[in-house]
């Protein structure tokens, strides 16, 4: 008996406990399912019986739980049990339909087969490519499934049919052997599948490990749906895409400013070993107070106030119960945010937590609409999409490439250094903004480790302008080279001839934190659309930087599964590059990016990391 043919006989057998999704489908879709079951290739006595069941039905007013069994039977009878299925159950309830035998030889094939992805006995071609993507989508959509599933063979066993996946064991990796002809629809459907119950079963043992952890993660299993998007729409629905930023009264850590005092950035750091270490927690179960606006802000005690994701401090010296409390709420947030978007790649949940009724609703569509206007008018450098020119340093404006200084960049110092290339980044007269157009070396932040290490008093600064200043520049192009005033998120303002990219700034020039909201996923295809816009975010490393170890993301080494699913070979050597953004709210980390990635990744300051100096000069 076929599996899907004996999920049915067995929904009949235990006809009152049909899936909660059945019951709410059926009624709304028997009449289309009806007339989907009378074109399929049947006997005229068989759609004779399907008539009379159909009347019977319909007018005699039959429960739910009949009027199911009744579609079902009527499609067995025709020879469609896989359609049935399809029907009425989602990805979701398939991915539950699987009994436990099934998943543990899946999470054992993994685990014999060194990874989640494959290798392929073939490239898929181009038409496979496209419509495997395609496919892909309408199987998350719930609008297109396989009848049969992906035959799979272990090392020894002789396969049935022409696609199968081998796995070959010891942790050697599994290959999905291809037909040497096109793959149809359905085939690229059960490969579709078969990975995603690969996912699904990863996704449950994932689950079962953080729970027997018995820490702080482990409680956060807890969490229901309802607290879940508490915290998912109190930090991630505000007006700003900065979250976490602390306020006392004039003051925000946004601005350079240093709201928190050293005693109580060493509390606070203090608390966070405690709550993932020692698994302290906050002795009020109750989450921090929830303020809409900031006007609401009565200078009392913590609370998060939702418009701009902002913790709102008292002048008080803060506690450490404080302390425990907005770690706390900060945990729980970001794992909301990780929650909420599994359980919506999943299918566990239709879509995103929504806010009702929102208080600057308005305000944010317009503020919206003021952002596309100003990336239009003002922001010619992430505007731009034209090849880039080089030209003389007299005659270049925005998004122009100029040369000025050399630096060791092709790992032979015997043929002297190269000429530097740079970026027009941003022009006021006759003083222009440069950032290096390739990764030019790489080094750490920092190399004390567990600690917040400001801009002003990093490694990477004095290395910048003493070493690099020093190297890279004659006397006369350093006499062109201006000490500009930088403005900091944290540790106070410094005056610099060198420097890398804040994170704000990085946001301005590039504009890549107002293409989606927050917990928003990005499908591949809108990743590799976003590398190929953001061209001169992808910055290549030099032989110097790779000789040194910095990673280099490659599409020859890309999984054959990231192949199948997209071409983003256009970012093909691209690197991880530095940003000058420290402060509490990243912990002991520093930020860096790459065309990859909308938003920074957070790296321990004593990390390797590439560098794309800013300088600004007076031509």
């Amino acid at each position: 008996m076929e599996k899907s043919e004996f999920m049915i006989k067995r929904i009949f057998a235990e006809e009152g406990d049909l899936p909660e999704i059945v019951k709410m489908r059926v009624q709304e879709a028997y009449d289309q399912i009806y007339e989907q079951i009378r074109a399929q290739d049947a006997s005229d006595e068989n759609n004779e019986a399907c008539e009379n069941h159909h009347a019977v039905i319909r007018n005699n007013g039959k429960g739910l739980l009949k009027v199911a069994c009744f579609v079902l039977a009527c499609l067995l009878a025709l020879g469609g049990t896989a359609y049935a299925v399809n029907l009425i159950l989602d990805r979701y309830e398939r991915m539950k339909q699987m009994d436990q035998q099934e998943k543990d030889q899946i999470y054992e094939d993994i685990q014999n087969g060194g990874n989640l992805n494959h290798e392929e006995s073939r490239t898929f071609t181009e038409s496979e490519s496209a419509r495997f993507f395609e496919l892909r989508e309408k199987y998350k959509a719930n609008e297109a499934f396989p009848e049969g599933e992906l035959e799979v063979v272990h090392e020894g066993e002789k396969a049935k049919g022409e696609l199968y996946l081998l796995v070959k064991g010891n942790h050697v990796e599994s290959v999905l052997v291809l037909p040497e002809r096109e793959l149809t629809d359905e085939e690229l459907l059960q490969i579709i599948e078969h990975n995603e119950k690969e996912e699904y079963v990863l996704y449950e043992a994932q689950q079962k490990r953080i729970a027997e952890q018995g820490n702080w993660e482990s409680r956060m299993l807890e969490m229901t749906d309802e607290e879940v998007d508490f915290y998912y729409l109190a930090f991630w629905k505000g007006m700003t895409h900065v979250t976490g930023i602390f306020r006392r009264g004039d003051q925000s850590d946004e601005g350079g400013n240093q709201v928190l005092s050293e005693k109580e950035t060493a509390t606070y750091h203090e608390m966070e070993r405690q709550y993932l270490e020692e698994n302290r927690i906050p002795v009020r179960e109750e989450p921090l107070p929830v303020i809409e606006m900031p006007a609401e802000y009565d200078g009392k005690k913590v609370v998060l106030c939702r418009y701009n994701t902002s913790f709102y401090l008292p002048e008080r010296e803060l506690t450490e119960e404080d302390f425990l409390e907005i770690i706390d709420f900060w945990k729980r947030a970001e794992y909301s945010l990780r929650r909420v978007n599994s359980e919506v790649e999943r299918g566990i949940r239709k879509g995103y937590p929504e806010l009702e009724n929102c208080a600057w609703e308005e305000e944010l569509e317009q503020a919206r609409d003021k952002t596309v206007q100003t990336e239009q008018q003002f922001k010619e450098f992430y505007r731009n999409t034209r090849p880039a020119v080089e030209k003389p340093l007299e005659e270049a404006t925005i998004c122009d490439i100029v040369t000025f200084g050399s630096y060791e960049q092709d790992g032979n110092v015997g043929n002297g250094k190269e000429a530097i290339k740079w970026y027009v980044c941003d022009q006021a007269g006759d003083v222009l903004t440069l950032l290096s157009v390739d990764v030019l070396d790489a080094t750490a932040y920092d190399k004390r480790e567990d600690q917040t290490i400001s801009w002003a008093d990093s490694d990477v600064r004095r290395w910048l302008n003493e070493e690099f200043y020093g190297n890279a520049f004659s006397e006369a192009e350093q006499a062109k080279i201006l000490t500009t005033q930088i403005k900091n998120d944290y540790g106070g303002d410094t005056e610099d001839r060198v420097w890398l990219l804040s994170f704000s700034e990085y946001i301005d020039y590039f504009g890549v934190q107002n293409r989606r909201p927050m917990g928003v996923k990005e499908t591949w295809n809108e990743i590799a659309q976003r590398a190929t816009d953001d061209c001169h975010l992808m910055s290549h490393p030099t032989q110097v930087a790779i000789s040194k170890g910095l990673y280099v993301w490659t599409w020859e080494g890309a999984s054959d599964y990231l192949k199948g699913m997209t071409d983003l070979s256009m970012i093909d050597g691209n690197s991880p590059w530095l940003l000058r953004t420290t402060g509490p709210e990243w912990g002991t980390a520093c930020l860096s990016t790459y065309a990859l990635y909308r938003y920074p990744q957070t790296d321990s300051t004593s990390s390797l990391s590439g560098i794309r100096p800013v300088i600004r000069i007076q031509r």
